[in-house]
């Protein structure tokens, strides 16, 4: 039994070295020109791989950009009618102080009316905010986009923003016209 195992174990090493002892009396050159094409195909193989990857990130990194700007668009969305219920609750009240308190509110009506109008221009800019965001992604590499469709939601913002302020204008002149305001 000891005899096959030694023989075996032999047989195993002999065949384990064989290539070993086969390239040592191979000539140098073949040898550097074998490892050039192992290194050359390993570069290659590295390359695509990460060209691969790099692709994928892009991809992905473009899809979080996508979600991202669809989630700030809804919210935009949101708040713009938020503000036109606050507006139409604002006019109502304005109607009824006038009956009430024989108060002439013309100032207020006349800027609600304007809060309206920066509403409606919110919402337009709100509105494009999609195309502008898929010909940002189609266009444009990750690493600029992401600033880019940031720019365009703060347009949209400020725009909210404008008619945010006008209809707090339109309760602050609603408040002087009733004393109710102590600053102005």
């Amino acid at each position: 039994m000891k005899k096959f195992a030694i023989f075996g174990s032999a047989l195993l090493l002999g065949i384990t070295l064989m290539p070993a002892v086969t390239l040592a009396h191979e000539e140098p050159g073949v040898l550097k020109a074998a490892a050039e094409v192992r290194v050359a195909e390993k570069k290659a193989t590295t390359s695509a791989r990460r060209t691969a990857q790099e692709e994928k990130r892009e991809a992905n990194r473009k899809e979080v950009i996508d979600r991202f700007a669809d989630r700030v668009t809804e919210r935009y969305h949101d708040s713009i009618m938020r503000m036109r219920t606050l507006a139409d609750r604002i006019e109502t009240r304005i109607g009824e102080i006038e009956s009430k308190h024989d108060v002439d509110l013309s100032d207020a009506r006349a800027k609600l009316a304007t809060a309206r109008t920066e509403l409606n221009q919110a919402e337009t800019v709100v509105n494009g905010i999609p195309a502008a965001v898929d010909t940002i992604l189609a266009t444009e590499d990750g690493t600029e986009v992401f600033a880019d469709v940031r720019e365009v939601l703060k347009n949209a913002h400020e725009e909210i923003r404008d008619g945010h302020q006008a209809l707090v204008e339109t309760l602050r002149l609603v408040k002087v016209a009733l004393g109710l305001d102590e600053d102005h």
